[in-house]
C-alpha cells in the first residue's frame, strides 16, 4: 500500500468479486457431514482443521 501499487488492482479486485459471485450463485454450499467444529485461538479465531464444504450444483430455472 505504497506509492508503487498496481494500477489495475482495483479493476482486478472488482473482476474477482464478480467471478466469485457468479460461481457461488451456481452452487449450494453445505458443511460436510465429516466437519468437526474445533475453533483455535490465534490472532483471530479460526478452525483448527479447516472447513470442509460440500458443493451441490443448483438447477437453473432458465433454459438455454
Amino acid at each position: 500500500a505504497g506509492a508503487r501499487t498496481c494500477l489495475g488492482q482495483g479493476f482486478a479486485m472488482a473482476e474477482l468479486k464478480i467471478l466469485i459471485s457468479l460461481i457461488i450463485s451456481k452452487f449450494a454450499l453445505k458443511l460436510s457431514p465429516h466437519y468437526m467444529h474445533s475453533p483455535t485461538l490465534k490472532l483471530i479465531v479460526e478452525p483448527e482443521f479447516g472447513v470442509d464444504l460440500t458443493l451441490t450444483k443448483v438447477q437453473s430455472v432458465y433454459t438455454d
